[in-house]
């Protein structure tokens, strides 16, 4: 066998094994493809793997985000299943889920504990969206979007407490430092990449719910 036969089959087999990376990413789970956090395992295709508990709140979970069927005398409705956002802190992803199902896996970041800034555990519902948002700081200085010191990025999704809607100061946002994606650094807040949290943004209305767990 010449040179050139040996070269050229050299080259065939290293365009196959390309092909077949390829075929194989193609091919993959999409909710396992977007995680960058370090010794983090790809979260599940069903939320309900995360509410394994009876304390977990499982079945009131579901009597909220589920399909059901409503019957009133003669009459049937059916309710499809609702979309809403389940945040893992420990694995620094936010799942946006339709019922059971994890429909997306998007990477994210979270407060600081060390700094005693903890993303606080706990069932919330959107009570705001706002496109472009400004900050304010204590001083009452107010930094508009464009501007690289304000840290919501292009979204912000304002949250509140679940059974009562009572504001708090908690939010999803974007942010103006995607290097920092995927570390304990907010100030209690849900960071997310700007096209990330756009993304979200669209998928939700006002009033879905927000697990942080």
């Amino acid at each position: 066998m010449g040179m050139a036969t040996l070269q050229a089959s050299s080259e065939l087999m290293v365009a196959l094994v390309i092909l077949s990376i390829v075929c194989q990413v193609q091919h993959s789970e999409p909710s396992t493809m977007l995680i960058c956090v370090e010794n983090a395992s790809p979260p599940s295709l069903s939320a309900l793997d995360y509410f394994r508990d009876e304390s977990d709140g499982a079945e009131e979970l579901m009597s909220v985000v589920g399909a059901r069927l409503e019957i009133r005398g003669d009459e049937v409705s059916y309710h499809p299943a609702r979309t809403w956002i389940l945040v893992l802190k420990d694995y620094r992803s936010l799942l946006l889920c339709e019922g059971d199902s994890v429909l997306f896996n998007y990477p994210c970041s979270i407060g600081d504990e060390k700094r005693g800034k903890e993303t606080p555990s706990g069932w919330y519902r959107v009570i705001s969206k706002i496109e472009n948002p400004v900050m304010v700081w204590e001083s009452g200085t107010v930094i508009p979007s464009n501007d690289w010191r304000n840290s919501f990025g292009s979204r912000w999704i304002g949250l509140g407490v679940w059974a009562t809607g009572k504001v708090t100061d908690y939010g999803i946002h974007g942010t103006n430092s995607p290097e920092a994606i995927g570390r304990e650094i907010s100030m209690g807040c849900v960071r997310m990449y700007n096209w990330d949290a756009e993304a979200v943004f669209a998928a939700i209305d006002i009033g879905t719910l927000v697990v942080i767990k």
